[in-house]
């Protein structure tokens, strides 16, 4: 026997207090992963590469699906959601990891003797269905060796608790491991086009607020009444029940935060549009008003008065051509004078050189 805290009941391998022991370590297990979910988002911007296409990061700008988010509540109130998806992913997987490779449960209420379970070399535990049962923790071990066929087993109703460890396989941990990853895409996938089509349509909006408040009185209501665990005995398969609820509830609050930007996104573009549409007209009544006056306007009469300046420097050009022409004139004729003179004069001194 296995027996380490405890006396040995000579029917199972563990006590039941070691079991609840070695859940303990898995709930362990969950908040460390939680911490360390907590410390890398905090540390790094992690929503872009597990969100891609939901969040953006630009130039240290906060984007939800293109709509720049300006506002630092919005900001914050994207990422708590956003963080409270991954953790809630992290759960699941988690649970569903520890259920396939390391140790697997089933529960079952009611009083049926657990057949199946002792068939396959599970431990089984029987306790009464009521509160005191989690202070006491009255578990009494079921004797699966005596041979007994599937009905009525015990008097009244009690939870019929059993648990084995997984026999290693390199094959089913890789088999497992790929579910997992699969499940991981699944669900971010699903989520961001869940909000974006709250965002995008309000009555889907309302389908997913009812879809959520919903399901949740159901799995409540058939858990703690004992008909859930005809079909979810297993730990995952309780963790994956409750976590529709949550999962819906997330969707609506980002979906309501998305109709929220894309409001104030359509405001603002069309009061952009308003304001550039308002100067136009401003613009045009200004220019039809200083026409119909017969003032031009400021560039029209910047043109004016350079086309005033070009004509008056040409007038005056042309009014000093007849003077110009004229001391031309004056200054050829002087020195044709000049040049004959001195051709008649030069005959003579040549003479009187000679006499």
């Amino acid at each position: 026997m296995a027996i380490i805290v405890g006396d040995s009941n000579g029917l199972t391998r563990f006590s039941s207090l070691e079991y609840q022991a070695i859940m303990f370590v898995l709930a362990i297990l969950m908040s460390v992963s939680w911490a360390l979910v907590e410390i890398v988002m905090k540390r790094f911007a992690l929503l872009p590469v597990l969100f891609p296409g939901v969040f953006a990061i630009r130039e240290k700008r906060l984007y939800f699906f293109d709509i720049e988010v300006n506002e630092v509540s919005d900001g914050k109130a994207l990422r708590w959601e956003a963080m409270m998806i991954t953790r809630l992913t992290v759960i699941v997987v988690l649970s569903y990891l520890w259920e396939s490779c390391v140790f697997q449960t089933t529960t079952h209420v009611g009083k049926d003797f657990p057949l199946e379970e002792c068939r396959r070399g599970m431990d089984c535990f029987a306790s009464e269905l009521r509160i005191q049962t989690f202070i006491s923790r009255n578990h009494q071990p079921v004797n699966c060796s005596s041979a007994h066929e599937s009905g009525e087993f015990f008097d009244k109703q009690v939870v019929v608790s059993c648990v084995m460890f997984v026999t290693p396989s390199l094959t089913q941990w890789l088999m497992h491991l790929a579910i997992a990853h699969s499940q991981i895409q699944m669900t971010l996938k699903a989520f961001g086009v869940l909000v974006w089509s709250c965002g995008q349509y309000a009555w889907f909006h309302r389908v997913i607020l009812a879809t959520s408040v919903i399901s949740a009185f159901i799995v409540c209501g058939l858990t703690f009444g004992g008909v859930m665990t005809n079909f979810n005995s297993s730990w995952s398969g309780f963790v994956i029940s409750f976590s529709f609820p949550v999962f819906f509830w997330i969707v609506w609050n980002c979906g309501r935060i998305l109709q929220h930007l894309w409001m104030q996104d359509s405001k603002r573009m069309q009061e952009s549009i308003e304001e550039n549409l308002s100067l136009a007209l401003k613009d045009l009544a200004r220019r039809a008003g200083a026409v119909e006056s017969g003032e031009p306007d400021m560039g029209h009469r910047e043109s004016i008065t350079r086309k005033k300046g070009y004509f008056s420097s040409m007038k005056q050009t042309f009014s000093k051509l007849p003077s110009i022409l004229k001391n031309r004139g004056s200054s050829m004729s002087g020195s044709q004078v000049g040049g004959a003179e001195a051709g008649s004069f030069g005959p003579i001194k040549s003479s009187d050189a000679a006499r």
